[in-house]
């Protein structure tokens, strides 16, 4: 990389940093929002039934 000379080493590491962390940002998934109870959900909550 502009002309100078790189150790295998140093190569690899990045090679297996950016693999790795590329991976795990793709997998990490984001935040799942509830979604907010519909009307039914919410009169069936709130309505009790005989059976107690």
């Amino acid at each position: 990389i502009f002309g100078r000379a790189i150790k295998n080493e140093y190569l690899a590491l990045g090679t297996f940093a950016s693999v790795f962390g590329g991976a795990f940002l793709a997998t990490r998934g984001g935040k799942k929002d509830v979604p907010a109870p519909t009307l039914v959900e919410q009169v069936k909550a709130n309505v009790t039934s005989g059976n107690r």
